[in-house]
């Protein structure tokens, strides 16, 4: 009988463990989308974030000419890299905005949510989607 009681125990705590993990990463999420993943030079596309933030938090989405990085101040600090949205968050979010495809070949969107006060530039949450540019 011990046996029973002291397994069943170990489940519901690891189940306990599992559900507090979900809840604690599904507090800040965030999830980038670009309308047309292939385009000619020139095309206008609509890049957008969308998520949730348990508190206020900077949203910053950079159109780059390479993969993500894993931080956004280094993102920010790369060559050809373009700032398209900057916001402050907070609940459930979306952000979106219209660019023009340039540049031939793979680019990517690359998104981060990042804390404010008193946490400020602590990565809560990253997302990145590719898209192609093609000749006409």
């Amino acid at each position: 009988m011990r046996v029973g009681i002291g397994i069943g125990i170990s489940a519901l705590l690891c189940a306990m463990a599992i559900t507090a993990t979900a809840l604690g990463d599904s507090a800040y999420t965030v999830e980038v989308r670009v309308a047309a993943h292939s385009g000619s030079v020139n095309t206008r596309r609509r890049v957008a974030a969308s998520g949730q933030a348990a508190n206020a938090g900077q949203l910053s989405v950079y159109l780059a000419p390479a993969k993500c990085v894993r931080r956004r101040s280094a993102e920010a600090r790369l060559p050809k890299v373009k700032l398209i949205i900057s916001a402050t968050v907070v609940g459930i979010y979306t952000q979106s905005k219209i660019f023009t495809g340039r540049g031939i070949g793979r680019h990517y969107a690359c998104a981060y949510l990042t804390g404010l006060a008193p946490n400020p530039g602590v990565r809560y949450a990253a997302a990145h989607v590719s898209y192609r540019v093609t000749a006409s």
